[in-house]
């Protein structure tokens, strides 16, 4: 039953990690930006949309790679399987921290150079051109835990049904 419960804690974290990001990035975005009235509101919304999102995200992350271990350590002769979940949980931890600690501040710091003048910049300015580049690699990092997540989802999944079967 322990084992049961760790398993699925960690499936649990995950589902909801990928599911979140995935909602983020291909529904509230593109509807915020769609609706919200001006690119800043929007940029703002989603700004705090992804902090929370965030918070979640460096909890559960963790979480899950304790669990995943676990799951580990009462397994046999330990599993390759289990092993390269781990793998990926632990990168997108990697991914989520450098987003957060590594590019929101610096895209924090060009939209404060910017400020209302965002959108009213030529686009050659090499501040909003900065801007596009560290955004383009924040939506990167983000799609890069969803994918790997999503492998790590099919390997749990693969791996409960070569028990059963």
């Amino acid at each position: 039953m322990l084992a049961f419960l760790i398993r699925f804690l960690s499936l649990f974290l995950l589902a909801l990690w990928v599911g979140g990001g995935a909602a983020i990035s291909f529904f509230v975005a593109p509807v915020v930006f769609e609706r919200a009235g001006s690119r800043k509101l929007a940029g703002e919304i989603v700004g705090q949309v992804l902090r929370r999102f965030d918070r979640y995200v460096l909890i559960a992350g963790p979480a899950a790679c304790v669990a995943v271990l676990l799951e580990m350590a009462g397994t046999v002769g330990g599993s390759r399987t289990i092993a390269l979940r781990l793998a990926l949980l632990a990168a997108m931890v990697g991914l989520a921290l450098y987003s957060r600690f590594a590019i929101l501040p610096q895209i924090q710091q060009v939209r404060a150079q910017l400020g209302e003048d965002l959108d009213r910049a030529p686009r050659h300015d090499a501040r909003r051109m900065r801007f596009g580049r560290l955004h383009g690699f924040s939506v990167l990092f983000l799609l890069g835990q969803i994918v790997l997540g999503a492998f790590a989802m099919a390997l749990a999944v693969m791996s409960m049904s070569e028990r059963v079967g």
